[in-house]
């Protein structure tokens, strides 16, 4: 367990170690979990210290890493995700049959966000579409060294440092463990989000049945598919484009990490897990056949047991190699993490007596329309976004 808390990135991996059961995850006033020891139950064993992933080099992989540009042959799938359906086609091909274990995020009650598992990678589709808050990974780094040590197949997906988490606690590298991690820019807190539904709710007077990340559309022929749908009680359903959505706005401004995320070591070039998946963001300046916002993944293989997996794909999938250097500056948080927002501390101490929406606007610059569509488009967009306009304007 780390000394100075501030560090930890809430991984579960000291409180699922300890022998005794003296460590707990708590909430801290931001909604933040953060281990909490009962030093009267405490043996002293070190467990704890020794599977922290903070400046543990030993999760880090050591083999050549190699870029892809991905989209799943399947066209359901990638509608269904929130880039090219990289998860599925990995899960699939790593498992190869039945008999195996998939760990990811889904949404829980209430809205939150945790870590669970299926037995079949067919049934996948629960932890597809991205998620933007911190997943809780439970008891899963127990449950899958039980599923390891009895020669299952797993499948783990997760931010870096939980996928740093899982392999600091398991100690040792297992052959039947493929670990993919999401390409991350750092995770809000439930009690933030929560703070968020609350404010919808209050807006339109009735309670959120669903919520949708993602969600895909297009402004004048530009796309985004940073969008959110939301569902109400009432039959009410809105969409918003992600320059008009206050979560979102907040999220993109880095307004509420957890504190670890602005110092993560995970942000770097060298990766914890065998897979590195998220979008590709800017894929349309090499290939301008794709489009990102339509999407398009960024596969690094970063193992041996990485790249013998993306071996399996090439004959089912649409995949080529692509070299680094056209994916990372538009990826930034490959080499680095997400800096500090100036305003994050005072946003939660606001928190605590003021309405959402009403301190995101204070902190956050609003984009609009125009702003939007200037930053999308290129000057060879210009001329269809031009036509849609004035085919609006007839009709």
């Amino acid at each position: 367990m780390p000394d100075n808390t501030e560090n930890c990135y809430g991984c579960r991996a000291c409180e699922q170690i300890c022998p005794v059961g003296c460590i707990k995850m708590v909430a801290d006033d931001e909604g933040f979990l953060y281990p909490q020891k009962d030093n009267a139950l405490c043996t002293e064993c070190g467990l704890c210290i020794k599977v922290c992933p903070i400046d543990n080099d030993s999760v880090f992989q050591e083999g050549k890493q190699t870029y892809y540009c991905f989209v799943n042959a399947d066209a359901g799938v990638v509608d269904s995700s929130s880039s090219g359906g990289a998860f599925s086609a990995l899960a699939n091909e790593f498992c190869k049959s039945n008999k195996c274990k998939v760990f990811g995020a889904r949404w829980g009650n209430g809205f939150n966000v945790r870590h669970c598992s299926v037995d079949n990678p067919l049934n996948i589709e629960i932890f597809q579409k991205s998620k933007y808050l911190q997943s809780d990974v439970l008891h899963t780094y127990s449950e899958v060294k039980e599923g390891l040590e009895q020669g299952e197949k797993v499948v783990f997906s997760g931010t870096p440092c939980q996928i740093a988490g899982l392999k600091a606690f398991l100690q040792k590298e297992y052959d039947n463990l493929l670990t993919i991690d999401i390409l991350c820019h750092g995770v809000p807190s439930y009690k933030v989000f929560k703070h968020y539904i609350e404010y919808l709710e209050d807006m339109y007077n009735s309670s959120v049945k669903e919520f949708e990340f993602r969600k895909r559309s297009s402004l004048f022929g530009v796309k985004d598919s940073c969008g959110t749908e939301v569902k109400f009680s009432n039959g009410k359903e809105l969409s918003f484009y992600s320059f008009n959505d206050i979560y979102m706005k907040g999220f993109f401004s880095a307004l509420y990490y957890r504190k670890s995320c602005y110092r993560c070591e995970f942000s770097q070039e060298k990766r914890v897990s065998d897979v590195t998946i998220g979008d590709f963001w800017g894929i349309e300046k090499t290939d301008k056949r794709l489009n990102a916002h339509e999407g398009v993944s960024l596969i690094i293989s970063n193992s041996v047991k990485g790249s013998a997996v993306l071996k399996g794909l090439h004959d089912k999938h649409k995949i080529y190699q692509i070299d680094k250097s056209f994916a990372i500056p538009y990826n930034k948080n490959l080499i680095s993490p997400t800096p500090l927002n100036k305003n994050r501390d005072e946003f939660f101490r606001r928190l605590k007596v003021e309405r959402f929406d009403i301190i995101v606007n204070d902190y956050v610059r609003n984009v609009g329309k125009i702003k939007f569509l200037a930053a999308a488009v290129t000057p060879d967009k210009i001329k269809n976004i031009m036509r849609n306009v004035r085919e609006r304007i007839k009709t």
